[in-house]
């Protein structure tokens, strides 16, 4: 069995894991980056739309990222039963990227910098030296090799093999799936926003039509199997395809380029992602905006600190240094943000619960994710009060003209 020693074996090449490869590579730390895929960014898993200023912010600190196509949107429409709401607030413009790119690009900087890219490479068995791991077993392609790290990086997603190990997939756990076409010849309704699609067949999740380049974009359903009893994501896009009219007219010549689906723990950030000598960064430490799904801004962010901490304790061979990474991370203004989401997702999951009219439980869905109703839900009760519809959206509409919000709310 071939041996390899390295200062640093990151597990899962996308776009997290490549990040830190390349930022700890670039410092001269010895590199092994492994993935289970065949390609680079193929398949393709999660999503490709980003938060516009966060990313914006990202490209400062990640000039490289200027390499990767990305369509500008204006704003988010949400349309939710019997009304629409559409921001134009900064937090809810975005860019939807070409993702495939993103990844080639972070892992072709990685391997430039000096990082050992492994391909078709899967972790099977981690052994340990007294609380380290400091061995690792991979299958290749050409057999299996034995590696050995002073720090490993746990950057392999929602299945992640560290999540596993250290007892992290708690039964009950909230979490999403989600199908998703890429499809050619969308006749867009909205071509400069994301439309969101709040309907009864989907409680706690979503619908969407994202435009890309081109006439291209992204057409899904995200949803939570504890609220869809037997419906799977596919079920209910086939569903929407043909029944829901905004949806309809929009796809019916469409043709689809690209099918993907992943999952996602939408229970929180993990307020320890550092176990000895394991770092979890991006969707293995649960790092995303809880009531959109939404991990590559979060789990980039996490990849740069991490990086900077893991150099510094491969430097001064102390691993405790490990453990500033959560604590700079939960400093940052993107840590308050994702506590703010996860709180929303809950405000949602406590509305899911109640017995009302399903135009006003939809409505104040809306108003709760563009933030119409404060993310501490202190307006929620006030909101509950109202039996007409009518009223729901005065009521809405005094909120946003108070808040100064650039956000309209349309009767449909």
């Amino acid at each position: 069995m071939m041996e390899i020693n390295c200062d640093v074996l990151v597990v899962g090449a996308g776009p997290i894991g490549s990040t830190v490869a390349l930022n700890v590579a670039r410092e001269g730390m010895d590199v092994v980056a492994i993935d289970r895929k065949f390609q680079v960014a193929s398949p393709v898993r999660g999503g490709e739309a980003v938060c516009k200023p966060f990313y914006d912010d990202l490209v400062e600190k990640m000039p490289v990222l200027r390499r990767v196509p990305r369509k500008k949107t204006e704003g988010t429409s949400l349309e939710a039963g019997k009304c629409k709401l559409i921001s134009r607030e900064e937090k809810w413009q975005a860019y939807v990227l070409e993702r495939k790119i993103l990844e080639k690009v972070l892992a072709e900087k990685a391997i430039e910098n000096g990082a050992n890219l492994l391909l078709c490479s899967e972790l099977i068995k981690v052994n340990r030296k007294k609380k380290t791991f400091d061995e690792a077993i991979i299958r290749t392609v050409n057999g299996k090799y034995k590696i050995r790290p002073k720090i490993i990086v746990a950057a392999d997603g929602f299945a992640s093999f560290f999540r596993k190990l250290l007892g992290l997939n708690q039964p009950n756990k909230d979490w999403a799936s989600a199908i998703e076409f890429e499809m050619a010849n969308i006749k867009f309704m909205e071509p400069d926003l994301l439309e969101v699609f709040f309907i009864e067949l989907i409680p706690g999740g979503y619908s969407y039509i994202f435009p890309k380049l081109g006439n291209r974009g992204l057409a899904g359903v995200a949803m939570r199997p504890q609220f869809n009893g037997n419906l799977s994501a596919l079920d209910i896009f086939n569903h929407l395809v043909k029944s829901y009219p905004t949806m309809a007219i929009q796809l019916q010549d469409a043709r689809v380029l690209e099918i993907r689906g992943g999952c996602i723990d939408v229970s929180g950030p993990f307020e320890k992602p550092v176990y000895s000598n394991v770092v979890l960064v991006g969707d293995s430490a649960n790092q995303n905006f809880a009531y959109i799904g939404e991990g590559i801004v979060p789990g980039l962010f996490a990849a740069l600190i991490a990086s900077q901490k893991i150099v510094k304790a491969v430097e001064e061979d102390d691993l405790n240094i490990l453990m500033e990474y959560p604590k700079d991370y939960q400093n940052t203004y993107l840590w308050k943000e994702l506590a703010q989401t996860w709180r929303i997702k809950e405000n949602i999951d406590c509305l899911l619960q109640k017995q009302i009219k399903t135009e006003i439980k939809l409505a104040i869905m809306s108003f709760l994710e563009l933030e119409v109703i404060d993310w501490t839900g202190k307006e929620l009760p006030d909101a509950l009060k109202f039996k007409s519809i009518d009223e729901l959206l005065k009521f809405g509409r005094k909120l946003v003209e108070n808040k100064g919000m650039s956000i309209d709310i349309i009767s449909l």
